[in-house]
C-alpha cells in the first residue's frame, strides 16, 4: 500500500523486500544489498547510455560541421 503513493514520482524504483520491517537491512542483509546493488548499477548504465548518447551527438554535428 506504501508503494503505491511514489507510482506518481517519475522514474521511481521501489521494491517491496518479503520478510522485513523496518530494518531489511539487519533482518535480511543479503536480499537487501542484491536490491542496492542492483539499483546503483540500473543507475550507472542509464548515465553510461546518456553520456554516450551526448557524446554520438556531438560527434555527429562536428562532422557536420567538418563536411560545410
Amino acid at each position: 500500500e506504501s508503494l503505491s503513493a511514489y507510482a506518481a514520482v517519475p522514474g521511481v524504483m521501489t521494491h517491496m523486500i518479503p520478510g522485513s520491517g523496518h530494518s531489511p537491512q539487519v533482518e535480511v542483509p543479503t536480499q537487501t544489498a542484491r536490491e542496492i546493488n542492483y539499483f546503483t548499477w540500473v543507475i550507472a548504465r542509464t548515465r553510461a547510455i546518456q553520456r554516450a548518447g551526448k557524446s554520438a551527438a556531438a560527434n555527429a554535428r562536428k562532422r557536420v560541421a567538418e563536411a560545410k
